[in-house]
């Protein structure tokens, strides 16, 4: 008997049993002869990203109409040193400049942020006249390039706690 197979609760329908197998194929036929080589590198290669959404594993929510997994590679940049994931607590700040924000922090662990055409950074906005007390912004970077030191111009979002 496998781990899997020890938790298999009756809510674990036939449907979710075939994906769980067809998507261990794909982990030992497109992952595993690449483990270590990609290991050294620190990221798998994008090519792995395109294969899984051609497979239907990313994305399955969203109609092949919009798009599905599509060749679109995103990012989210909200963990930071000393506060992790706890959003309330993060030090980044982005502050407007005309048209632009000036983003100020340090973000880690940022999955797919060497390969993205896009990253979501979640910052501190400055205090103001909103009726939120700490107003939180995700703003969204596109960059073709894939380089770490490209510019790059954000649209921001505004949420607020």
């Amino acid at each position: 008997m496998t781990n899997l197979e020890i938790f298999d609760g009756n809510y674990i329908t036939e449907e979710m049993r075939m994906f769980r197998k067809l998507f261990r194929q794909f982990v030992e036929k497109e992952c595993v002869p690449h483990r270590e080589r990609w290991k050294k590198e620190g990221m798998v290669d994008r090519e792995l990203w395109y294969k899984a959404g051609e497979a239907g594993f990313l994305c399955p929510a969203i109609s092949t109409e919009y798009g599905g997994g599509g060749e679109f590679v995103s990012a989210i940049a909200m963990t930071e040193p000393d506060t992790g994931s706890d959003l309330q607590a993060i030090r980044t700040t982005a502050i407007a400049d005309g048209d632009d924000y000036v983003i100020n922090g340090q973000k880690m662990f940022i999955s797919n942020g060497q390969q993205c055409d896009i990253i979501v950074v979640v910052a501190k906005t400055i205090r103001s006249a909103w009726t939120c007390r700490t107003p939180q912004s995700c703003f969204s970077a596109t960059c073709g390039c894939r380089k770490p030191t490209c510019s790059v111009r954000p649209k921001a979002w505004v949420l607020c706690n």
